[in-house]
């Protein structure tokens, strides 16, 4: 799940009914774009079902007729008379007959595909029994029948490729060896082999499955289902920020990236990540939708969403006078209200006082207040720095210095605004958006940090805008090359 950290920040009262919010997305990368990480995994033994029901049990059978054994011969020499002359001659009679026979080769595969990995390479591996049953023919071979029983092993080495346009592609080899070859002696005294029979056919069997993975792969949709992947992704979050607006947080991706197939353990991992854009608004038709581009070489570094807080002064105005009048004792002067305005970068308050006889009697009932307001980032609050003071040129430096004093003390008592409850709203609702399903049989999941990251003022629109930036890491599961 996302996990935002959060530190102590003000009330979402003070945001009020009228606090407009938006969202963009910043830099989050070298290349300025947020990213997912699509965590894309091919179950090695679910490639091994998909073999083992194309490639058939049996993979050679064959007949055929050959001389089992040649006669045997005994030669002995013969004197042989011409005339006068006499010559050796040899002459031979057959012991045993010449047998003739039928040889059944029978090729089948054993056990199961054993499938593993070696880095971007699928490895399959595939025992085979091969037998040769012996049969003679005749009136001498009928009653001879002998069986040998061989055993040898295949392997295919696939290397997939995910290419551009989604399509895949593999690079192949297949190669086999004997184990023990088919050879035999018949009656113990005729060696007999079928290897060099059988081996041709079977080679030229694993070369037609070989000719059948490119047809396989064609049939994967990879296409279509990174194409119900990116529609998914597109479809408006809704999410309730501060003072209970409803809004819609939009996913706008725009490039996909592949960088590589690796095995680990029994699984072959696709890494992929994909670049997109956000925004956050009160609309759930969001921008354009983009179709899905071909694929690229990106590398992904996370996300960062900011989404500014507009506060009207007029808010920061009730909440103050909310709390007041509050009374110095020490320069014996009571604020009784508070009006903000912005001037430039500065924040100017104008405070209604009543002074008691003090110092501060000389200013009419009037102070003027200008502070410059900042966010802390170690307690996440809103302060003010570079207190001044106005409306007192012309007065003694005792007055001046009165008047900056209690400047200072209520700057410190009343305008240090803690944001707890509205970093609280926004943390909580993006958690919600960014840990959860996406369509059908994805889901997406983040971890990350939430807080204010930057602040301005807005003279016109008497506006303070605190800035909300969410940032981290996004992973999205159930993007299957290999169904």
């Amino acid at each position: 799940m996302l996990n935002f950290r959060t530190r102590s920040f003000v009330s979402a009262a003070l945001l009020g009914p009228s606090v407009v919010l938006g969202a963009s997305v910043h830099d989050a990368s070298a290349e300025g774009r947020s990213s997912i990480t699509v965590e894309t995994q091919i179950d090695l033994p679910g490639v091994s079902s998909v073999l083992e029901q194309s490639v058939p049990v049996t993979l050679h059978r064959r007949e055929t007729a050959q001389v089992c054994a040649e006669p045997e011969r005994v030669c002995t020499k013969v004197p042989e008379f011409r005339g006068l002359k006499v010559t050796m001659k040899n002459r031979c009679v057959e012991v045993t007959p010449r047998i003739d026979c039928t040889i059944t080769e029978t090729v089948e595969r054993t056990g199961p595909v054993s499938v593993s990995g070696s880095g971007s390479t699928i490895i399959l591996r595939q025992d085979i029994a091969g037998s040769g049953t012996i049969r003679g023919r005749g009136e001498i071979g009928k009653n001879i029948r002998q069986t040998v029983r061989a055993m040898a092993e295949f392997n295919v080495a696939i290397t997939p490729e995910l290419r551009p346009d989604w399509t895949l592609a593999a690079e192949t080899n297949t190669d086999f060896r004997w184990l023990q070859r088919p050879e035999f002696q018949l009656f113990n005294r005729f060696p007999v082999s079928i290897g060099s029979q059988i081996e041709g056919p079977l080679r030229a069997g694993l070369a037609d499955f070989e000719a059948t993975i490119p047809g396989m792969l064609a049939e994967l949709d990879v296409r279509g289902e990174a194409e119900a992947l990116w529609r998914d992704l597109q479809a408006p979050i809704a999410i309730s920020l501060p003072s209970n607006q409803k809004a819609f947080l939009h996913i706008r991706p725009n490039q996909f990236g592949f960088h590589g197939l690796e095995t680990v353990g029994n699984t072959l991992t696709a890494g992929m990540t994909i670049g997109f854009d956000a925004s956050i608004d009160m609309s759930p038709e969001g921008p354009g939708r983009l179709p899905l581009p071909d694929l690229t070489d990106l590398l992904g570094d996370g996300f960062q969403l900011s989404v500014p807080a507009h506060i009207p002064l007029q808010n920061l105005s009730r909440m103050v006078n909310g709390v007041l009048p509050a009374r110095f004792d020490d320069i014996a002067v009571v604020v009784t209200e508070a009006d903000f305005v912005a001037a430039g970068e500065i924040l100017v308050v104008n405070l209604d006082i009543e002074a008691d006889g003090g110092l501060l009697s000389a200013l009419n009932g009037a102070v003027q207040v200008r502070a410059k307001p900042r966010i802390d980032g170690e307690t996440q609050s809103l302060v003010f720095d570079e207190i001044a003071i106005g409306g007192v040129d012309g007065q003694n430096r005792l007055v001046q210095s009165a008047a900056l004093s209690m400047a200072n003390a209520f700057v410190s008592d009343h305008l240090t605004v803690r944001l707890d409850s509205v970093l609280e709203t926004m943390g909580a609702e993006l958690r919600s958006a960014l840990n959860g399903p996406v369509g059908e049989g994805f889901h997406l999941s983040g971890v990350g940090e939430v807080g204010f990251s930057d602040l301005s003022l807005a003279a016109r629109k008497n506006t303070l805008t605190v800035t909300a930036t969410a940032k981290g890491d996004l992973t999205l599961r159930g993007f299957e090359i290999l169904q």
